[in-house]
This record gives structure tokens, C-alpha cells and sequence, in this order.
């Protein structure tokens, strides 16, 4: 592979890596003793000799000392406007707070911190971590926090926790009925525990606070390049974003756009839109494909059950210890109109599914839009996650095209818990 790029030879801003190990990650995963590039383009990856004549003789040199050069990671998902709007909030969970009473004392250090005025905020709480498992509900949360709101999200990004303050602000009680693909945690005698399951249950309480509007209007191209920063520094350079639009609507592109302003920002931006927002996207006329190289949109994400972990990923069986199958986000003839609306429109999709009762109503989906004559496999659609999941799925999944995209932290950080329970 004497040379990538279709050039001649460099000159004086080509730069020459050697003395280490080029990995490429070609077919063959050939190892190279050389690397130079300039710009944006490889100019050559082989032998020190055939990579400095390439290069030209004003190139600049590093000398690896050993170490081994890869191209650029891609995280295949993440949640990047959650990362950047709240990821100031303090971490309760448990690798910086291993016990509930930690977690209480965090919450409590947060408390005496902020504001008379302020929420007492916090994320990555995780109880199935937790020896015993146990929620934060409001008998936990109003002794600490009993006159303003106080919000903690779960590690999943799918259940979040309030105190008796934030549910009367946002008018609910006991007479409440469960938003569509949500539910209101309660207790025994049919009174709210302050646990809201799923996005539709907290995601308006978290936009009633004015703070979190206020920093993504105003502090989040900032933040986002806190983001890019610390991205490549763990050498992942494009971002996969799987929500856009979760925060602040359509307008979200546009604050990608603005963070690279000025060229600080580092890192690649692909970004899958929320599909709850889809109106707005819709009347702004985006496209898929739209953008350049750094900031484009690649799909629509759809979210069709929750998390096997927070036990709301939808399951063919209940819980152990539990008569619930977890739930349904979107319903599967929702799922079904969705699918057959945003894949006709040549939209790729990538569908959250955890549990494998939810994973079977995304491939009824894609079954019913393959049946309507929509060429689903040219999408290249994707299931995010696939948690729980059997043979006949995965030969179904292989006849549509689709790609599982595992995400391997969650068998670190639960998978001892889901083979256990």
C-alpha cells in the first residue's frame, strides 16, 4: 500500500509517522512501518524509505517510540445533546457513589450546594448496581429536598427520579394517567412514587426547567466541544448521534452546525433524528444525507421499548420476581405506520429494541414494509441494542438487511445481572 491519497508527494506540511506500528485495518489488517499524510488525506502507508520519498524531503517527522497508529473510532451511538446539556450535573451512580447512602449523601452535598432557587439535579443513579436494588423515591428524595424540584436521572437515560415538589409543579397526582409510552412509578396505595418511566414521562418535567433550556440555548456549542475534546482524546473521531432533536427540537442541527464555528471542534457529527420530533423535521425539510463532512444527518431513530436493566424493555416473559413484560414505547401498529412512512420516504432507521417482544414488533414492521414493496435492505436499518434476542430474529434481521448494533457496555457494566436474574 505504498500510497492512499493519489498524490505525487508532499511537501512542507506533510508529516511523517515512523518508527511505531500503522495498522490501516484493510482486509488483510496489514501492519506498516510508516505513515504520512497531509491535510485531511493519507499520503502513504509502507516502509519508512517508500513513505519519506512520498512525503518529500520538508516534511516533518514524529517518531512514534513503538507506539501504534489506527484510523479515527466511530461511536455507533450515543446521546450527544444529553452529554453536553447535562453532563455538568453531578454523578451519583454508583462507581463514584458505590452505596445507597452514598448516593443519599451525594444528593445531599448537591442540595446544600445549589441555589434556594435552583433544582437539585443529578445523573447515572443505577440501582440494579446496587446491592440491595432500590429506587430513589420521594420518601428518600423530600426529606433532602422538600420545598424546590429535584431531578435524578438513571444511568440508562430511560427512568429518571423526582421528589413530591417536581410532580406537583408539573401537575401530576395520583389521578394522573400514564403518558403514551411512559409510566408513572406509584406506590401500593395508587400514590406516585416520584419513578417516571421512560422519555415520555420525564423529558417534560426536564424541559420546565429553565436552566437546562437556558444552557442549550446559550452554553451548548461550548459544552459540545467539551464533548468533541474529550472524544478524541479517546481517539474516537465521528460521533454517532441517536436522538437529535430530543432537547430542543429541529433546531438542534443548527447548534451542531455553530460548534464548529471557527474550526474548534474535532470530531464528526452523524446524526439520527428523534422520531417524536419528526413534524419539526419534517416542516424544516430535512432530508436524509443533508449536511457536509462534519455535521450530517444519517437517519431517523425510533424508540420502541426501554431498558432490560431499568426493567422496562419490552419481553416475550416477565421479570423474574415480577408479572411485568416491561413496556411499549410505541405501540406495534404505531411502530408499523412509522416504519412504513419514514422507510418509503428512503429514510435508514435505527430502532431502539432491548427486549425481544419489542424486537419482534420491529421486524413485523419491517416484515409489513418489505411486503408494501419499500426495498428495505438498500436502508441498511439498525436495532439498537438487541438485548435479548433468539436465532429465528437474527435470521429474520439477516433477510431485511438490518445491522444489531450491540453496545458492548451494556453487557460490562449489567450483563453479570441479566445472567444471574
Amino acid at each position: 500500500m505504498p500510497s492512499c491519497g493519489g498524490s505525487e508527494n508532499g511537501g512542507s506540511d506533510a508529516i511523517v509517522f515512523h518508527n511505531g506500528i500503522v495498522l490501516p485495518v484493510d482486509p488483510s489488517f496489514s501492519q506498516h512501518a510508516a505513515l504520512a499524510i497531509q491535510g485531511n488525506r493519507v499520503l502513504a502507508v509502507g516502509d519508512v524509505e517508500t513513505v519519506r520519498s512520498v512525503a518529500g524531503s520538508g516534511a516533518r517527522e514524529i517518531d512514534l517510540d513503538g507506539r501504534t497508529v489506527l484510523p479515527g473510532f466511530i461511536e455507533p451511538h450515543m446521546h450527544f445533546a444529553l452529554s453536553a446539556g447535562l453532563g455538568h450535573l453531578p454523578d451519583i451512580g454508583p462507581f463514584r457513589r458505590p452505596t445507597f447512602e452514598d448516593a443519599l449523601a451525594a444528593i445531599r452535598e448537591e442540595a446544600a450546594r445549589s441555589g434556594p432557587d435552583e433544582w437539585v439535579m443529578g445523573r447515572q443513579f443505577d440501582p440494579i448496581l446496587l446491592e440491595p436494588p432500590r429506587d430513589l423515591t420521594t420518601r428518600d428524595l423530600d426529606p433532602i429536598v422538600p420545598d424546590r424540584p429535584a431531578f435524578f436521572l438513571n444511568a440508562s437515560g430511560h427512568i429518571a427520579y423526582v421528589n413530591s415538589r417536581t410532580l406537583e409543579q408539573a401537575g401530576l397526582d395520583r389521578s394522573s394517567s400514564d403518558p403514551l409510552g411512559g409510566e408513572l412509578g406509584r406506590y401500593e396505595n395508587g400514590e406516585l412514587n416520584g419513578v417516571l418511566f421512560g422519555q415520555a414521562a420525564w423529558l417534560p418535567i426536564l424541559l420546565s426547567n429553565a436552566s437546562v433550556v437556558d444552557r442549550m440555548a446559550g452554553g451548548f456549542a461550548e459544552a459540545g466541544i467539551g464533548v468533541g475534546e474529550e472524544a478524541a482524546a479517546l481517539g474516537l473521531t465521528t460521533l454517532c448521534d441517536m436522538a437529535t432533536g430530543g432537547l430542543s427540537g429541529a433546531g438542534e442541527l443548527e447548534l451542531y452546525r455553530q460548534m464548529y464555528e471557527g474550526g474548534r471542534m474535532n470530531v464528526r457529527i452523524r446524526a439520527y433524528l428523534y422520531q417524536p420530533q419528526a413534524a419539526a423535521f419534517d416542516e424544516a425539510g430535512v432530508r436524509p444525507g443533508d449536511g457536509d463532512d462534519f455535521v450530517r444527518v444519517a437517519g431517523f431513530k425510533i424508540v420502541s421499548d426501554g431498558s432490560n436493566q431499568g426493567f422496562t424493555g419490552r419481553q416475550r416473559e416477565p421479570y423474574v420476581g415480577s408479572e411485568s413484560l416491561g413496556l411499549f414505547y410505541v405501540e406495534p401498529d404505531d411502530l408499523r405506520a412509522m416504519v412504513l412512512d419514514r422507510a418509503g420516504r428512503g429514510w435508514p432507521l435505527a430502532i431502539h429494541g432491548n427486549g425481544d417482544a419489542a424486537i419482534d414488533s420491529i421486524l413485523d414492521a419491517m416484515d409489513a414494509a418489505a411486503a408494501a414493496g419499500i426495498d428495505v435492505s438498500s436502508l441498511r436499518c439498525r436495532i439498537e441494542h438487541c438485548s435479548i434476542l433468539h436465532d429465528d430474529q437474527i435470521e429474520r434481521m439477516a433477510e431485511h438487511g438490518m445491522v444489531p448494533s450491540f453496545l458492548i457496555n451494556h453487557v460490562h457494566y449489567w450483563g453479570h445481572v441479566m445472567r444471574d436474574e
